[in-house]
C-alpha cells in the first residue's frame, strides 16, 4: 500500500483499449438472442442506431455497448419520437438491458411520482459484498448521472456503490435551495444504508461540494469519514482573484503537450469559451436578451431542481474541514487545488489525470473514467 501523496496517472488511449478488447473476442462464444416481440424489435432498431451496432439482443446492456450520458439522452428522444412517449432517463439507468427497458415501455404512460416518492431518495448503483460502501452525491440536476454507472463498473466488484437523488424531481415537493438542509436530508438516507462510519463519499463538480458538506456534517456529528474525494471541483465561496482566471501556465502546459492541429483547435476552443463568458457577463450587466441569445446563455431559473441547486451553490461557502481530502484534477489542474488545501486541515491527497482529449467532462466518459476509477479504488484501499 502506497502512502497518500501526489499521484499522476495517464488515461489509456482508445486504440490500446480497443486492441485489448478485440484480442479477447475470439475466445468468447456469444449466443445471440433475437428480440421477443414487436416492442423489443422496435427498441432494438433504435438502440442499434444510437449505439452504432449491427444488432442488439434483449440481454445487452446499453452502457456495456458503449452508451454514455449524451447517447442516453439521444436514445430517450428517439424512443419518444417512435412511441409518442418515453420513460424518464433514470429508467435506462435502473433497467439498462434492452429486455428490462422494454418492460417499462410496454407499461404505457410514464407513471407520475406520488408525493412520498418526490423526496430525496437513494439508489443502489452496484451491490458489491463489502460492508463499507461508496456514496456519490447528486449532480446539479439533482439526478443520478449516467457516469455513476460507468464509474461503478470499473471500481472493484466487491465495493457497493450508492447514489443520492434530490428532492422535487417529480415537481410535487419544493426542492431544497440551501446546501446545509439538502445535505441533512441526504445524510438521513445514507444512515439508513450505513448507520455508522467509516464513510466513503465522492462527487464531481457541483456534487463535489455536496460531498464536502456531507463529510463535514458527518464529522461534526462525531462520525468517521475515511474518504472524501472531490473530482475536478472548485470549492464554493472561495473564488480566486480576477487575474487568476487567466492561468497562463495552464495554457502553456496544454499547448506544449498538443500537436500542431490540436494547438489550433485548443486556441479556437478557448477563444469561443472566452467569447461566451464575455457575452454572459454583458448579459448580466445590461439585461440584453440579444446578448444572452448570442452566447447561448439561458439564465436560471431553469429546471426547478437545478435552479434551487444553483441558489444553494451561490449562498454556500465551504468552511474548514477537520480531515483529509482527496482532490482529483485533470490536465492541466485548474480547479482550486490550493484553495482546497487551505480548507482541509488534515491535508490533501492530490491526483492529476493526464490524457489526450481529457477534460472536465470527458474524465467521466470512456476510456478516461477507467483511470478515474483506478484513482478512487487506490484511495479507498489506502483509507480502509
Amino acid at each position: 500500500m502506497t502512502a497518500p501523496g501526489r499521484d499522476e496517472l495517464r488515461a489509456p488511449p482508445h486504440d490500446s483499449l480497443e486492441r485489448t478488447v478485440l484480442a479477447g473476442i475470439a475466445d468468447i462464444e456469444h449466443v445471440y438472442l433475437t428480440p421477443r416481440d414487436e416492442i423489443e424489435r422496435r427498441l432494438a432498431t433504435i438502440w442499434a442506431g444510437v449505439l452504432g451496432c449491427d444488432r442488439v439482443a434483449p440481454e445487452d446492456d446499453f452502457f456495456e455497448l458503449g452508451g454514455h450520458s449524451l447517447l442516453a439522452v439521444q436514445l430517450i428522444s428517439r424512443i419518444a419520437e417512435e412511441f409518442g412517449e418515453a420513460p424518464p432517463l433514470i429508467t435506462l439507468f435502473r433497467a439498462p438491458t434492452l429486455g428490462a427497458f422494454a418492460t417499462h415501455v410496454r407499461g404505457g404512460a410514464v407513471p407520475q411520482p406520488a408525493v412520498h416518492d418526490d423526496g430525496p431518495s437513494i439508489v443502489t448503483i452496484k451491490r458489491g459484498t463489502e460492508a463499507t460502501p461508496l456514496f456519490l452525491a447528486p449532480d446539479l440536476q439533482g439526478e443520478i448521472p449516467v457516469w455513476f454507472k460507468l464509474l461503478a463498473r470499473h471500481l472493484p466488484a466487491e465495493l457497493p456503490v450508492y447514489a443520492v437523488r434530490s428532492q422535487g424531481l417529480g415537481g410535487i415537493r419544493p426542492p431544497h435551495d440551501r446546501m446545509e438542509e439538502m445535505v441533512e436530508a441526504y445524510l438521513a438516507l445514507v444512515r439508513d444504508v450505513q448507520p455508522t462510519g467509516p464513510y466513503l463519499i465522492a462527487g464531481h463538480c457541483f456534487s463535489g461540494n455536496v460531498a464536502f458538506e456531507m463529510a463535514r456534517q458527518l464529522r461534526a456529528a462525531g462520525d468517521e469519514v475515511a474518504l472524501l474525494a472531490v473530482i475536478d471541483s472548485p470549492p464554493f465561496g472561495h473564488r480566486p482573484p480576477p487575474w487568476a482566471a487567466i492561468d497562463v501556465r495552464a495554457h502553456i502546459h496544454a499547448l506544449t503537450r498538443a500537436g500542431q492541429v490540436d494547438r489550433l483547435a485548443y486556441v479556437r476552443r478557448r477563444a469561443k469559451r472566452a467569447r461566451v463568458r464575455l457575452v454572459r457577463m454583458l448579459g448580466r450587466w445590461t439585461g440584453l436578451r440579444r446578448m444572452q441569445e448570442l452566447g447561448g446563455y439561458a439564465p436560471y431559473p431553469g429546471p426547478p431542481v437545478a435552479a434551487a441547486n444553483m441558489r444553494a451553490a451561490r449562498s454556500y461557502t465551504c468552511p474548514p474541514y477537520p480531515g483529509r481530502l482527496t482532490v482529483v484534477t485533470v490536465n492541466p489542474p485548474r480547479t482550486g487545488r490550493r484553495r482546497w488545501a487551505h480548507l482541509a486541515q488534515g491535508g490533501i491527497e492530490q491526483h492529476v489525470l493526464h490524457g489526450k482529449e481529457l477534460d472536465h467532462v470527458t474524465v467521466l466518459r470512456e476510456p478516461h473514467v477507467r483511470a478515474l476509477a483506478e484513482v478512487l479504488a487506490s484511495s479507498i484501499r489506502a483509507a480502509t
